[in-house]
């Protein structure tokens, strides 16, 4: 009989530090090998004044390695220490033991997290303290004590919302392999399902970019990722509250449900793949439905036309994976006769595809937006430095008509090296995106920028020569032999020239491929918030840019990049 109220045991708390207090000090020692012991070894005190960090202002710990790292072992360490802690959920003697003891689940389950959790965050606090101590004796040109705490907390809160997903996983499994698996898929299903079926889309939707926002979000809003994006903002000194607080919350969302299904499951369960029957099919059909998304997307990209081989392959790896799940939870390998099940997922597979295939997705192949509900547009190719938007109405009706010519030939192009892709995305008046992409000929391309070239508002927006709030300050000119401009005032004046010729010159002759060299143009660049950073500018320059090539005489840099046959440029002397 149950003898304990608490929700906390101390007795179960000390018990699972004192067993795994050996994994704690391994923790402890591979971060200090990365952090306190990387730090002596390989930083020079005098030395900091060409350090880059300090060049910029940075902190040594809060950057690189020293946050990599930790990010890396707090995916991995979790993980192992819930293979350990919840050893009484996966292990049927363990479980009959445990659970024969007079004390509650919940306060038994709650009691084995916060030892886990204690186990992971004493070595980051004692490797904390020890950088502090390096800080003090030597090092606080490189790391403040501030930049110590902040390394702290960083970890900790690594640890707090990684660890959520193992105790989740490990409360509705009783398998340590499947554990594993689950934590893994945790963290990745919803990516790994939301890609493959945007190369499902990519296939059949005709101008689907796949890139859409919903892959963006997922990939944003997993814990690693959302750890790693805490990391960069750590690195730029600009910490946002909420990547702090949602993940915290979530996480805690997932340890209160953590305890509230280990508190309903049978002990029986132990060593079972799933935890509960009624998990049976949801892990037997999301896994066949995530092998078979993932041979559907490598059958895309490897078996080009081969239609019979696309098709082999999907159900080789559909069949196999569900078959197996099967045989993982039913503990036989005598489930051939559960076939029907696999024959009901086939047919829903198959119905899906269809649906992209067929369907044209509900209109969304020849959905074309009217010029009065776009507030702006951008047409550019992968390469663009950034997405030209322009609120142009002359190019809003351009890009509109060459959307319809696209939809008017409704038809996959071959994924072939001689077919351009480009982008059409509308910025909606009412907040909203549509975004497609199409694959057309080089000339059908070059006949598209041509029209395009022809506005200058849409040329200035794509040519990132033209761009706001930047100063050259620096030039590297690559011909038949490179040279550098370090002054900053040269390097300003060869932009400025640039900059006239293209203004002046058409898509055809910006883009003459008879004969050129390249320009690097290394530049201070300015937000709206007055912040400034580094940014390089590349140019090709041809025969057409008459403006830079009369610079680059000029200044004597002719010799470094004039063709073998000088007659190619038109207006050499």
């Amino acid at each position: 009989m149950t003898a304990k109220i608490s929700l906390f045991n101390k007795g179960i708390y000390k018990s699972t530090l004192r067993r795994y207090a050996w994994g704690s000090v391994l923790y402890f020692i591979i971060l200090f090998m990365f952090t306190g012991m990387s730090i002596m070894l390989t930083v020079d005190k005098a030395d900091r004044y060409t350090s880059w960090y300090m060049q910029y202002g940075k902190s040594l710990i809060l950057n690189g390695e020293f946050l990599i790292i930790p990010l890396l072992l707090s995916i991995i360490v979790p993980t192992v220490a819930g293979l350990l802690i919840f050893r009484f959920i996966h292990s049927g003697k363990a479980s009959v033991f445990v659970h024969s003891l007079p004390v509650k689940r919940e306060a038994n389950f709650i009691s084995s997290v916060l030892a886990g959790l204690t186990l992971m965050a004493v070595p980051v606090l004692l490797n904390g303290i020890i950088l502090m101590l390096i800080s003090v004796c030597g090092y606080y040109d490189f790391f403040t004590l501030t930049d110590c705490v902040i390394w702290i907390l960083y970890n900790f809160f690594s640890i707090f919302i990684m660890f959520s997903g193992v105790c989740f996983v490990s409360s509705i499994t009783g398998n340590s392999f499947a554990m594993v698996v689950l934590n893994i898929l945790f963290h990745t299903i919803l990516l790994v399902i939301s890609a493959c079926t945007g190369v499902v889309a990519e296939m059949f939707l005709y101008g689907f970019p796949n890139d859409n926002s919903f892959i963006n979000v997922v990939a944003e809003n997993i814990f690693p990722a959302r750890i790693m994006m805490l990391s960069d903002h750590i690195t730029s000194g600009d910490i946002i509250p909420l990547d702090i607080i949602i993940p915290v919350v979530v996480a805690a969302v997932f340890y209160v449900a953590s305890v509230m299904l280990y508190k309903n499951r049978r002990i029986e369960t132990a060593e079972d793949v799933a935890g509960f029957k009624c998990l049976n099919p949801v892990f037997k059909y999301l896994a066949t439905l995530t092998g078979a998304l993932v041979a559907f997307a490598a059958g895309y990209s490897f078996t080009e036309k081969n239609l019979s081989a696309f098709v082999l392959l999907v159900v080789i790896v559909s069949a196999l994976t569900y078959f197996a799940c099967e045989m993982l939870l039913k503990k036989t390998f005598r489930v051939w006769k559960c076939y029907k099940g696999y024959l009901v997922f086939a047919g829903f597979f198959v119905a899906v595809i269809c649906v992209f295939a067929f369907s044209g997705f509900f209109g969304y192949e020849a959905r074309i937006p009217d010029s009065s509900h776009v507030e702006s547009v951008a047409v550019y190719d992968y390469y663009t430095y950034e997405e030209p938007f322009v609120d142009n109405p002359e190019v809003i009706s351009d890009a509109i008509s060459i959307h319809r010519q696209m939809t008017e030939k409704i038809s996959m192009v071959p994924n072939r090296a001689d077919y351009q892709h480009f982008h059409i995305k509308y910025k909606l008046k009412n907040g909203g995106e549509l975004h497609r992409r199409y694959s057309v000929t080089e000339e059908e391309f070059r006949n598209i920028m041509s029209k395009l070239y022809e506005n200058t508002d849409y040329k200035t927006s794509a040519e990132e020569i033209f761009s706001n709030n930047i100063r050259s300050t620096y030039a590297y000119i690559y011909g038949t032999q490179s040279a550098n401009i370090d002054e900053p005032d040269k390097a300003q004046e060869l932009r400025e020239c640039i900059k006239k010729d293209v203004y002046e010159l058409s898509y055809e002759q910006l883009y003459n491929d008879d004969w050129s060299f390249s320009i690097g143009l290394e530049s201070t660049a300015s937000n709206e918030n007055g912040e400034t950073h580094l940014r390089y500018i590349h140019q090709t320059i041809n025969a057409n840019f008459k403006n830079t090539i009369d610079w680059i005489k000029e200044n004597g840099y002719w010799d470094y990049v004039k063709p073998e046959n000088t007659d190619r440029v038109n207006h050499t002397e």
